[in-house]
């Protein structure tokens, strides 16, 4: 405080205005103080991670999910004890998927149904699908059968579907049954860029969002680890994003650091649901 009375003196310019200046520094330098503290009493009181002209600040949040389970008993069991609320996605006709989505909802893990639609993939398609040949009738019993057969399940998202998803039709058909369940979501995992999945979910009133990033379409830790880093891009740029992972033994051991790399992110892991509802 003393160096501040100085500091002020020095730019009188009479001599004797400054020893008036300096014989009148007590009263000035309690003058100081009271200010000095309503400022620091102003900043204490405003609320914590506020900046001026902008609202208050929000962790970056992220969700991730796991597609694709149900037929590895042993390795999908490995998913359910990842920290945190890692979703998983359940193939509805696999022999595991009952049993494992039962535990993985004790874990408090969110719960998908992963549901089978025509890709651009004949090869590897799922014998039992959504098809762009159904007619509307066989289309919603497909999909009434699929959603008993995955107990627990908070929302929905395809299973390839790179033909179906890019179909307005089926999709309208899809969004409007689904629009009877209160609050299950569609999350379009996006294996076409043309899908029209979201735009018709909205349409219908049904809660949906998409997929941002595939973490392993190359199986090595490595890549694993960028697509992560690109996911914490997208979600401080955008506030939230979400990643789809597959049932691998190099996915299983990326995903177990993930409390670390969270922390040095600072990012928030979430239920896609807080998401979608948000």
């Amino acid at each position: 405080m003393q160096d501040i009375i100085l500091v002020f003196a020095r730019f009188l310019p009479k001599t004797g205005d400054r020893r008036r200046f300096l014989a009148r520094k007590g009263r000035f330098a309690g003058l100081l103080l009271v200010i000095f503290s309503l400022v620091c009493a102003q900043a204490l009181a405003a609320p914590v991670g506020t900046q001026k002209g902008a609202g208050p600040f929000r962790v970056a949040k992220i969700a991730i999910v796991i597609d694709d389970l149900g037929n590895q008993p042993a390795l999908d069991e490995a998913f359910i004890h990842l920290p945190g609320p890692v979703a998983l996605a359940f193939l509805p006709n696999a022999p595991a998927t009952r049993a494992l989505a039962q535990a993985a909802h004790q874990a408090g893990k969110p719960v998908l149904l992963h549901l089978p639609m025509t890709g651009s993939d004949a090869l590897h398609a799922e014998h039992s699908r959504l098809d762009a040949g159904m007619n509307r009738q066989a289309l919603l019993a497909f999909v009434r059968k699929t959603i008993q057969q995955v107990p627990f399940l908070e929302g929905i998202n395809n299973h390839q579907g790179s033909d179906l998803t890019r179909r307005a039709q089926p999709m309208q058909w899809l969004m409007q049954e689904l629009s009877a369940y209160p609050g299950l979501y569609f999350l379009d995992s996006r294996t076409s860029a043309q899908s029209v999945a979201e735009t018709m979910a909205r349409r219908y009133g049904v809660p949906s969002a998409r997929r941002h990033v595939f973490l392993d379409n190359q199986e090595n830790t490595e890549a694993i680890r960028q697509q992560l880093q690109r996911l914490a891009l997208l979600a401080h740029r955008e506030g939230a994003a979400i990643a789809i992972g597959h049932p691998n033994r190099a996915t299983l051991e990326v995903l177990q650091d993930l409390p670390s790399w969270l922390a040095a992110q600072q990012l928030q892991l979430v239920s896609p649901a807080q998401l979608v509802h948000q």
